[in-house]
């Protein structure tokens, strides 16, 4: 399976969650992330050798491909409608991150309107206390017809960050919310292995 990342602006979780969904498709098959963004975030997230999978960049990730069952790519932030349409074309599934800001979520609705249908929207730093904004992010992106994860991932700024400093996966982070960000991840996984069946 290939399952690539997009989003429209940076800074909505798009390389974590490319991290996250290499790390659960890993527990099913041999998985390579590759790493297409910029920002080399994937990378430079992997350089401690804890991560449970394979990362590269996109040129290593030609011929690496490969070898594995499934990959995950994660691409530049802020990437154009063509870009996106291409990209969703080259994979089995598209995830477009996005928060449940109104400045984040409407460009992604905008832009999900033009693309062919194997594609899903996720929502992510959905924070607790603020119930409201994610509720109603959630509204107006499935109004407009588009499909949305049913999970959602949780604000924990700390627990990421954390994970990343250590060059590991959420789950390993001794945070109290490192275990629930994971099972958000774990849920969307799922969700994604199951519509590919």
């Amino acid at each position: 399976m290939i399952v690539a990342t997009a989003s429209v602006k940076g800074g909505v979780g798009k390389s974590v969650t490319a991290i996250h969904l290499a790390a659960f498709l890993q527990l099913h098959a041999p998985t390579l992330l590759v790493d297409g963004d910029s920002t080399r975030s994937a990378l430079q997230w992997a350089k401690p050798g804890l991560l449970p999978f394979r990362v590269c960049d996109e040129r290593q990730g030609i011929k690496l491909t490969r070898e594995f069952e499934h990959t995950v790519i994660d691409t530049p932030g802020g990437l154009a409608q063509e870009e996106v349409e291409n990209l969703a074309k080259g994979c089995d599934l598209l995830v477009v991150p996005t928060t449940p800001n109104a400045l984040a979520f409407r460009p992604v609705i905008e832009m999900a309107l033009g693309l062919p249908s194997n594609f899903k929207i996720l929502l992510t730093f959905c924070d607790g206390r603020s119930k409201l904004a994610t509720e109603q992010a959630r509204r107006a992106i499935t109004a407009s017809g588009l499909p949305l994860f049913k999970a959602q991932i949780p604000k924990f700024s700390a627990a990421f960050e954390q994970a990343s400093t250590q060059g590991v996966v959420v789950s390993q982070v001794k945070n109290s919310y490192g275990m629930v960000a994971w099972q958000a991840y774990k849920e969307i996984g799922e969700e994604l292995i199951s519509e590919q069946v």
